[in-house]
């Protein structure tokens, strides 16, 4: 914050400044064609799913872009593409979707406040 009040103060304005360092290669078509062949591969890899590791992505830039990055800028290059990661949520093995309803329709039965309840 302290960084916002100094630049506003001495009349360089908010705006930000250019940043030092190599340019990325990653851009505008580039970027593009990238996502299609990408989105192939997705494709290809599981058509059930339509999932791909985040380490096989970064094996495929490796191999697309000549340069090997980490798994976290794996992650922001395909945000800044329009994807999402999804995480898997196992279910535990005894779990019992009757027994659950069961418990919160009791739950509700005896309770005297309004509660939010999972649609299914």
């Amino acid at each position: 914050m302290s960084l916002w009040i100094h630049r506003h103060k001495s009349n360089n304005g908010l705006k930000t400044r250019l940043r030092s360092g190599r340019p990325t290669k990653l851009k505008g078509n580039f970027l593009k064609d990238l996502k299609k062949k990408l989105l192939k591969k997705i494709n290809s890899a599981n058509e059930k799913y339509s999932n791909i590791s985040t380490k096989q992505i970064k094996q495929f830039l490796a191999k697309e872009v000549g340069k090997d990055y980490s798994i976290r800028h794996v992650e922001r290059i395909m945000h800044k593409l329009g994807f999402s990661l999804i995480t898997p949520r196992p279910q535990h093995l005894r779990h019992d979707q009757e027994k659950v309803n069961k418990f919160r329709d009791e739950f509700k039965k005896n309770s005297n406040r309004n509660i939010w309840i999972m649609n299914l």
